[in-house]
């Protein structure tokens, strides 16, 4: 079980989300650390870049876009860590 589980959703935010996961990456902490990027139905290639090149990020890709809190619901009811952050 990780201490936290940081959720990230998007929607067309590529070169965000990017930035977003290297700064996640490169932080230091004592925590340990899942992180779940939601893909909301992007058409840039979001999807594509977080599987190309992280693979440490789980990815949830919605074919059709849902709203910001049922999003983050529906990761925090699959996890199991002992704090949730929504970035």
């Amino acid at each position: 079980m990780k201490d936290v589980c940081v959720i990230v959703v998007g929607t067309n935010e590529k070169r965000f989300m990017k930035k977003c996961l290297d700064s996640l990456a490169n932080s230091e902490t004592t925590y340990s650390m899942s992180v779940v990027v939601v893909d909301n139905a992007s058409s840039d290639g979001t999807s594509d870049m977080v599987r190309a090149g992280y693979p440490d990020v789980t990815l949830v890709r919605n074919e059709k876009r849902l709203g910001y809190i049922e999003n983050n619901n529906r990761v925090m009811a699959t996890t199991s860590s002992r704090y949730v952050l929504m970035l």
